[in-house]
Formats: C-alpha cells, sequence, structure tokens
C-alpha cells in the first residue's frame, strides 16, 4: 500500500502528513458484506508543530459517472483525541461492516481524518489549513457476497438460559404433566369403553 500525501511544506518536498493504509486481513481489498473489516492506518506527522487527530470515519460509495457518486453507506466514526508530536508516527485501527444488502461490486472506500494542527506552524501551504479533513484512503475495493456466520444473523441468546436448579424443577414439571396428560387421555378412554359396552348390553339384552 502506498504512502498517502497529505500537504505539504512550502518550497519543500516532504509531506507535512502522510498516512498508509493497510488491511491485514483483506490484502487484495475483497471485503465480504455484513463481516467486521480491520483497517490499519499509519500515521507521520512532519510538522514542525504538534498534530491532533480527533476522529476518523469512512464511507462507501458509488461512482455514477466521472463527475458524480452516490453515498451507499456511511460507516460510524471512531473517536480518537490523540496528539501527535512533530516528527512521531502514530497507529489507528478503525473497524467498518458493508451494510449486506448492498450487492457485490467495486466501489469507492473513503476514510476521513479530522484533524488539527499548532496554529503557530508557519511553513504550512496555504492549501493546507490549521485544521480540517482530509482523506486518508480513497480507492476502489471490490464487495462481495456476506460470509457472515448464521449465528450472526440471527438474535443471540444465552448459553445458560436456566440454571441447574431451574432446569430441574421444569424437568419434573414436564414429567409431571405428560404423566397427567396420559391419566386423563386414560379415564377418557376407560369412560368410552364402559359406555360402549353398556349401550352394548341394552342393544342384545330385549328385557
Amino acid at each position: 500500500d502506498k504512502l498517502l500525501d497529505l500537504g505539504h511544506k512550502k518550497d519543500e518536498e516532504e509531506p507535512t502528513m502522510a498516512a498508509v493504509t493497510i488491511f491485514p486481513e483483506y490484502a487484495d481489498r475483497r471485503f465480504p458484506s455484513g463481516v467486521p473489516v480491520e483497517a490499519l492506518i499509519g500515521f507521520r506527522n512532519n510538522n514542525d508543530g504538534t498534530c491532533h487527530v480527533d476522529h476518523i470515519r469512512g464511507s462507501l460509495i458509488f461512482p455514477s459517472s466521472q463527475l458524480t457518486y452516490e453515498y451507499l453507506q456511511n460507516f460510524p466514526g471512531a473517536m480518537y483525541n490523540t496528539t501527535v508530536s512533530s516528527g512521531d508516527e502514530a497507529c489507528f485501527l478503525y473497524r467498518f461492516t458493508a451494510d449486506p444488502s448492498i450487492g457485490p461490486s467495486e466501489y469507492v472506500l473513503l476514510l476521513e481524518v479530522s484533524y488539527g494542527v499548532d496554529e503557530d506552524e508557519p511553513n504550512l501551504a496555504p492549501n493546507f489549513p490549521a485544521s480540517g479533513k482530509r482523506y486518508l484512503f480513497n480507492e476502489t475495493v471490490v464487495l462481495t457476497h456476506s460470509q457472515a456466520p448464521l449465528r450472526a444473523q440471527c438474535t443471540e441468546f444465552p448459553d445458560q438460559y436456566f440454571t441447574t436448579e431451574e432446569a430441574a424443577i421444569l424437568g419434573v414439571y414436564l414429567v409431571v404433566l405428560c404423566l397427567s396428560v396420559a391419566y386423563v387421555l386414560w379415564l377418557a378412554s376407560a369412560s368410552t369403553v364402559a359406555a360402549c359396552s353398556v349401550k352394548e348390553k341394552l342393544t342384545t339384552d330385549p328385557s
């Protein structure tokens, strides 16, 4: 993955800030929908002053033409509130999950950082404000069919819904209930047999 230049100092080739983004589990940038994806973002501050990383958020867009695009999903932002001193580097972990309803295809993934730089920094380029937002990642990715396990798509229940004592009481109750039902059925059957016998006797006995 290439280093992303986030801006230059005046009359210098060294970027004021640079970032690189990798996806450890999906190096080919083919992400299954409905499954959390982790992005590791390496950030380097080459400013003379301190940089404050506030938060990072992502979006999934579909370019409908060369000039227009459609936002398909905005991922929740992650707060970091981290200070990166001049010359230092930092690594940020950002997780996102593509909606399973989005069909498999090529899309553009945007990862955007909200930052602030010390205002007394004199070497910032005119188009690089002391605070604002910059894209850490702005490239094409592939969304594939969901590979989420079935249990992740269903309501999860506790592993032990009943305690051992409650399970034993429930078992006894079910046994008693089954015996009661069997007894009632036996009584009903016996009554039916007795009634049929009386009816048969009355039919065969003319007196």
